[in-house]
């Protein structure tokens, strides 16, 4: 009998370390799934302000006013469902994670992760967009450098400082990244300066006589009229052009 009662109370402490095994794992898998709806939204939050930090530091980018009184709701709200959650959690531990305060956070935090990450994108293309009305430059006045063989390289140097500004505003950038983007935007300006946003008809065409010519022949004579030469001497470019005998390299 004594023997029995022996194995009757072994078997009830295997049930029991059974039972405590079981609710050991339910517990670590329940904290397990609280932290990994935690974690990546605190890491998205901290990458975020990381990105904001360079916006503002490297491209003066500012959060507008009414976006910050909206942000500071989401913000409060999420800090809130957090605190019901640990009150919540003091009473009933692990099984919090099939309580309704539970449900709340994750709901509010996934909430504010997002429209934080969307208004800092939104931040960016605004700045974007109205840096690029202000740098970009008509193709129409581009080929007008073009035709002009001393401005040509100004159009070549717009392009690649231009394709650089493309590039690196696809997405939210880094020191660098914000860095070189100013970079591009001060070459394409300096690069303006230099352009020549208006041709007279008679220059446009004396121009286009040159690009659209062979070999040595040139552009008509009859090009060369009064209004083509005051606007050469004007640039600085008459002593680029000379008079040939056409059909001949020489006299």
């Amino acid at each position: 009998m004594t023997k029995l009662a022996e194995q009757v109370a072994d078997m009830d402490r295997e049930i029991e370390v059974g039972r405590s095994n079981h609710e050991h794992k339910v517990a670590l898998e329940a904290y397990a799934a609280i932290w990994n709806a935690s974690a990546p939204a605190l890491e998205a939050i901290r990458n975020t302000a990381r990105q904001r930090a360079v916006l503002k530091a490297e491209l003066s980018i500012t959060e507008d006013p009414a976006s910050a009184v909206e942000q500071a709701a989401k913000r409060e709200t999420a800090v809130a469902t957090l605190n019901d959650l640990k009150a919540r959690w003091q009473e009933c531990d692990y099984k919090v994670k099939q309580s309704g305060e539970f449900a709340k956070f994750t709901t509010a935090i996934k909430n504010y992760v997002a429209s934080l990450g969307q208004q800092t994108e939104d931040m960016f293309r605004a700045w974007v967009a109205e840096t690029d009305a202000q740098i970009a430059v008509p193709e129409a006045i581009l080929d007008l450098q073009r035709k002009v063989p001393d401005l040509r390289d100004l159009a070549d140097k717009y392009d690649r400082a231009y394709g650089t500004f493309k590039s690196l505003s696809i997405r939210l950038p880094e020191v660098a990244d914000a860095q070189q983007l100013l970079e591009a935007c001060a070459s394409i300006r300096a690069v303006k300066e230099g352009m020549v946003l208006d041709l007279p008809e008679s220059v446009k065409k004396f121009f286009d006589a040159l690009q659209g010519a062979s070999g040595a022949s040139g552009a008509p004579l009859a090009l060369l009229n009064d209004d083509v030469r005051q606007w050469l001497d004007r640039h600085g470019q008459t002593e680029n052009y000379v008079i040939r005998r056409k059909g001949r390299a020489s006299w």
